[in-house]
């Protein structure tokens, strides 16, 4: 969770998408990471809970919260998703994520 975290924090989409699992994937997946990563800046990550859900390690449960905030339109481009919110306003993203180890 950390290095994908990091991944968003320096822009690196392809280890991004490489580490989305295929059946989560979509199509406009690397312009839609590109855009919003170029539309927000992200302000911190805690991590909740981690639950090991098999004993080897090759599945677990995340919970966390990521804060960003949205960077001004007159900076960037934004898309009438993006400007809905104020560009001062801090949110958050709350999510339980599963991950599985791969090769």
């Amino acid at each position: 969770m950390r290095s994908r975290y990091s991944a968003f924090c320096t822009g690196h989409v392809d280890y991004l998408i490489a580490t989305h699992h295929p059946s989560k994937q979509n199509r406009n997946e690397r312009e839609q990471l590109h855009n919003n990563n170029k539309s927000s800046h992200r302000i911190n990550l805690l991590v909740i809970k981690n639950i090991k859900v098999q004993k080897q390690d090759i599945k677990a449960r995340v919970e966390f919260v990521a804060a960003y905030q949205l960077i001004p339109s007159h900076l960037v481009t934004a898309t009438s998703e993006q400007t809905a919110q104020s560009p001062d306003a801090i949110s958050q993203l709350h999510e339980n994520s599963r991950f599985v180890r791969e090769q």
